[in-house]
Formats: C-alpha cells, sequence, structure tokens
C-alpha cells in the first residue's frame, strides 16, 4: 500500500475516533465494507459513484452544471458552479455512507480546462473550457520553440490546449497579475477538497506543457515563452498517487469525512478507458459520446508524423495514445432527436426501423455543424454529408449510425498504421445503450467488442482511488472492472461499403 496513505488513514483515524453525534461514523469495533468514490465533473453535469474495492457500486448523486456560455469562440463556465455541483453530488452520494468507510476520492474533469484563482482559492475570472478557441495562433508560436519536446513526446500543441490559452490570459487579461495559480478544472476541485494548492497530475498537465518524463514543466515555457510557471501547480505527479486529505471546511460541506485521502486523478477521457476495464496493452476503448474519443494502452509511445494522435502517460509504465473525431452523437441527435426530453424512446424507435437497411447504400459522415475534422484525418473548411438517396427516415438513420461504425474503423486503422496493436476493443459512452448500433461497430471492426458493466466515467476515478489500497491501477481494474457483455463480428458485411465510403471522403476531401 502507499505510504502516504497510511499516514493520511491514521490521521483519518483519529479524527473519526474524536468525533460524536455523527451517527454515519460508526463504532470502532464494526467490521466496516471499505470503499472509495469517484468524482466526475464533465461539461453538463457532475458524477460522483461510491464503490467497494470490488468495483459495486453502493451509491451515487448527480448534479447539473449551468450551461456553457458561447461568445464568438470563447467557451467559458463558472467554476464556483463546478464546486457547488460537486458539493451536492457528494451529499447525495454519501448520505448513507458510514463516514469510516469510505477511505479515498479521486476526481476526473475535462481535458484542457482550468481556471485562474488567487491565493485563497477564489476564482478570478471564469473557467475556460477545453474548446474555447479565443488563442488562435498561439498553438503555432508555441510549436516553435517546442520542437525538441514535441518531438520527444510525439504531439503537437494546439490552440484549444491549455497552455495557449494561458499565454493568452498573459498577454491580453489586466488580472493576469493577481493570478496565484492556474489549475485545471480537476486541480480546482481537489485543492477546494484540501482547503490548499496539492499537486497536478500528468494527464491533465498534459495539455500545459508537462514533461511526461520527468514529471515538470517543460524548459521552454518559461525560458522561450516567458510564461510564469510559479502560477501552475507546484507538483506534478502520477495519477493514482496519494497527494493529500479532505479538510475539515470540505468535509462540512461535502458530507465526506476529515482526512479521507484524496487520490491523483486524469482526464475524463484516460478515466473512461481506465472505467471500460481496459488494462493491458492493446486495450482500446471507444468512448461513444458527442464524438468518437478513442484512448487505449500501448507498451511503448507512439509516433504520428501528422501530431495528431497523442500519448497520455499510464501510472504502471505503459502509454496512452488517443485522438477524437469531431464525429458522434452531436450530429445523429441534432439531426434525429434533437428534444433531450423524447430523444431516448425516439431513438429505440429509430433503431427498429434502421435494422432492416443495413448495411446501406447510401453514406454519410455526421460531422453535426463541425466545419472541421481532427481524426482519422485533419482538415478544416469540410461539412457532413449524405450521399445518396435515403428511401425513408430509417434508412437516414441507418446511414448515420453505419457512418460513425466507419469512422471508428478509419480511426483504428490509423492506429494500427502508427504501430499501436490493437488487439480487444472497448465501448463506452451513450452510443453503446444501442444493441444495434453495438451490433454494427463489431462487423464493421472485425474486432469483438467488450461492453463493460459499469461504464460511467466517473467508475474510472473510482478505480484510480482504489489504486494506493490494491497494488496499482492494473490490480484495481481487474478487481473492479467486469464485463457486461462481448460482442463477435459476424459475417464481412460491411467491407465493400466501408471501402466506397473511404472512396467517397478521399474524393470530396482528398484524404
Amino acid at each position: 500500500m502507499d505510504s502516504l496513505f497510511d499516514d493520511v488513514q491514521a490521521a483519518r483515524a483519529a479524527s473519526l475516533s474524536f468525533q460524536e453525534g455523527d451517527g454515519r461514523a460508526g463504532r470502532k469495533d464494526e467490521c466496516v465494507e471499505q470503499l472509495v468514490c469517484g468524482i466526475d465533473v464533465g461539461t453538463s453535469a457532475v458524477r460522483a459513484l461510491v464503490c467497494t474495492l470490488a468495483g459495486e457500486v453502493r451509491a451515487s448523486g448527480t448534479c447539473a452544471l449551468a450551461p456553457v456560455r458561447v461568445d464568438g469562440l470563447r467557451r467559458e463556465q463558472d467554476a464556483e458552479d463546478w464546486w457547488r455541483a460537486v458539493r451536492v453530488a457528494l451529499n447525495q452520494a454519501v448520505a448513507d455512507i458510514p463516514a469510516a468507510a469510505l477511505s479515498a476520492v479521486c476526481v476526473d474533469a475535462t481535458s484542457g480546462t482550468f481556471v485562474p484563482v488567487d491565493r485563497s482559492l477564489r476564482p478570478l475570472g471564469p473557467g475556460l473550457m477545453y474548446n474555447d478557441g479565443r488563442a488562435a495562433g498561439y498553438a503555432e508560436r508555441i510549436d516553435a520553440v517546442a520542437g525538441a519536446f514535441c518531438e520527444r513526446h510525439g504531439y503537437r500543441f494546439k490552440d484549444d490546449f491549455s497552455l495557449a490559452k494561458l499565454l493568452w490570459l498573459q498577454e491580453r487579461d489586466r488580472a493576469f497579475p493577481q493570478v496565484h495559480c492556474a489549475l485545471h478544472q480537476s486541480d480546482f476541485v481537489v485543492a477546494r477538497l484540501a482547503g490548499e494548492i496539492l499537486a497536478t497530475d500528468w494527464s491533465n498537465a498534459l495539455k500545459s506543457g508537462a514533461d511526461l518524463y520527468e514529471a515538470r514543466w517543460a524548459d521552454f515555457i518559461a525560458r522561450d515563452l516567458g510564461f510564469e510557471v510559479s502560477k501552475l501547480p507546484p507538483r506534478i505527479v502520477a495519477p493514482g498517487t496519494v497527494i493529500g486529505a479532505v479538510c475539515g471546511r470540505a468535509a462540512a460541506e461535502t458530507g465526506l469525512a476529515p482526512g479521507t485521502a484524496i487520490v491523483a486523478g486524469v482526464s475524463d477521457g484516460t478515466a473512461s478507458l481506465f472505467a471500460s476495464g481496459a488494462a493491458e496493452a492493446g486495450d482500446f476503448n471507444t468512448a461513444l459520446g458527442s464524438t468518437v474519443s478513442i484512448r487505449g494502452i500501448a507498451p511503448q509511445r507512439i509516433r504520428d508524423p501528422k501530431g495528431v494522435l497523442y500519448a497520455h502517460r499510464h501510472p504502471d509504465g505503459h502509454w496512452l495514445p488517443g485522438a477524437a473525431s469531431n464525429a458522434g452523437c452531436a450530429g445523429l441527435n441534432r439531426e434525429f432527436a434533437p428534444d433531450a426530453a423524447h430523444r431516448a424512446s425516439v431513438l429505440a424507435e429509430l433503431d427498429r426501423a434502421a435494422a432492416r437497411f443495413l448495411p446501406t447504400n447510401v453514406l454519410a459522415y455526421p460531422l453535426g455543424d463541425a466545419t472541421a475534422e481532427r481524426f482519422p484525418f485533419k482538415k478544416s473548411g469540410i461539412a457532413a454529408f449524405v450521399a445518396g438517396r435515403p428511401r425513408e427516415r430509417g434508412e437516414r438513420f441507418a446511414a448515420f449510425l453505419q457512418g460513425i461504425a466507419f469512422v471508428e474503423r478509419w480511426c483504428y486503422d490509423e492506429i494500427a498504421a502508427l504501430g499501436a496493436p490493437v488487439r480487444r476493443v472497448f465501448s463506452t459512452g451513450g452510443g453503446s445503450r444501442s444493441a444495434l448500433w453495438c451490433r454494427v461497430r463489431a462487423d464493421v471492426l472485425r474486432r469483438p467488442l467488450c461492453l463493460p458493466l459499469q461504464a460511467e466515467t466517473a467508475f474510472g476515478a473510482a478505480i484510480l482511488a482504489a489504486a494506493p489500497q490494491v497494488g496499482g491501477l492494473a490490480a484495481a481494474s481487474r478487481a473492479m472492472a467486469r464485463q457486461r457483455e462481448a460482442i463477435e463480428p459476424g459475417a464481412a458485411a460491411y467491407e465493400e461499403t466501408y471501402r466506397r465510403f473511404r472512396e467517397e471522403c478521399a474524393g470530396r476531401w482528398g484524404v
């Protein structure tokens, strides 16, 4: 077990032994089931899951977030709303949990989102979201001085990376000199839980210029860009590291016990990978939500000459290559089920209508309102298309299901071509709820599609919370993740249509 975890738990036990009048504290001689809590701070809501070390969910809590504010290229949220939603979700989740049972908590959040704070951990402005585009052109400046770093790490910076937006703030925001620290979204929640800034993890810090080999901020940030590294979190640690404990004030606000261990988290995409049950080199997960987001485990870092596929570092020494397409459920929902209140029933009915048309000769690339693609190719100035004339709405829907499956296949073809072995494909996200779509995807991928029993991103954070207690992330994943079903591919019914799909894209976009 982690030595800091042992120290935190000893202090926590002493704190609990002095608590009186708390019906959740329990008796010292009770045999209490050990539990951990994972917190997922998403774009639209916060989710908290309380789980056993065997992966059984004991309780949960959810709280919606205010919508992201959109103003031109800007995408912002109120960081205080993040903390409000975390408090509500945690209070729901731990209401009936004995305080002595919950030993550790871990937070995941959106990658590239951050907020500047003062010394009292008060936000000095809005949270800048992962897809905020105000720093247009800044990535080119960063890449111009970070050549050796980019070559070593195998990726180039993008305008929506947090480092680009931090440079924008330093140059454009008059309040920047008052900034004590720029905290990634998960770091902000952790700082509020601990009552102080502790550390950041190298997953969330990747887009801010973390050296993943040496767990420190890259030299070029201060030397060549003139950014004050003192305004970044003081330490970079491996996900799954115990970094501190819940303070008394946060305990009173959240329902957690004071002294509960805080474990360093990851970005939401990486948490989704861990939630899927992917644990060995060659395991990949497709998170099929608003977009097609893919991440997997590779024994070595994968070099992508185009700089599109980039790799996080696995706590146990592997690498986590991943990328995302702009195709996905956002475009599908926009076209067929824009009303969220009735979306599930509408999509279920369309599944039934689409089944008889698959595979279809109608070809579709469902980008929604996006005008660019990130992966399996990088290109701007493009738009979604439907080639062919659907006979009815059910066939048009079938073309969308098939088209997104083709994009997923194309992504894995590119990953394999770059040298990453793809052994198993897991699937999480809302799209995985459709049995028809999962069958189509397995047939298109020509690989088994593994569906986890617990697919929530917060479950991945819970697995990380358990890691220090059970001997590491791989051991926690083996102990907690369970598979609901593995869908084997059927006949190769989609190969010719997939070939035509690729030809259609090449003819339209030269890719």
